[in-house]
């Protein structure tokens, strides 16, 4: 992919402003979540940039096609998240939340008392949800009421 319309903002005040700073995005392997993970992590506003995906292979591999974009002061991870399944919701938080306290505790910059750190999560971009192809018949064959999976996922994350 091209991306030679998009700047990268990589000045040193960027990347100072950018500290500790957290951005999640669920559903951000494919269609509109990757590309706002993407520009999120180009526009250098963040530190963080975590990736929640269904799929470990084409969550890791968005990211890998992301990174390169990427200042070097951005960390990106992928974190595996799945549609309507309570014990992914919840794996996830706890990962996302073991995660942010390991990355403040390696921060060599940072002062302040880590018993005192609360991880949190400046931006969260609710984008999981169920793909309707026309091609692909597979969610039809699911009863009607298997949409209703789509906003518990984004509500526990």
């Amino acid at each position: 992919m091209r991306f030679s319309s998009l700047a990268m903002n990589t000045s040193s005040s960027c990347a100072a402003s950018a500290a500790g700073r957290v951005a999640v995005i669920t559903g951000a392997n494919i269609g509109i979540g990757y590309f706002i993970a993407l520009q999120l992590g180009m526009s250098g506003l963040f530190q963080h940039i975590i990736l929640g995906c269904r799929d470990t292979n084409r969550g890791q591999a968005a990211l890998a096609r992301m990174q390169p974009h990427f200042p070097p002061f951005v960390q990106a991870s992928y974190l595996s998240l799945t549609l309507g399944n309570h014990d992914s919701h919840v794996a996830f938080r706890e990962q996302l939340e073991t995660y942010l306290v390991q990355q403040h505790q390696g921060d060599k910059n940072n002062n302040s008392n880590s018993d005192e750190f609360l991880p949190q999560v400046d931006v969260l971009v609710n984008n999981a949800a169920m793909a309707f192809k026309g091609s692909d018949p597979t969610p039809f064959a699911q009863p009607v009421s298997y949409t209703h999976l789509t906003l518990p996922t984004n509500r526990e994350v």
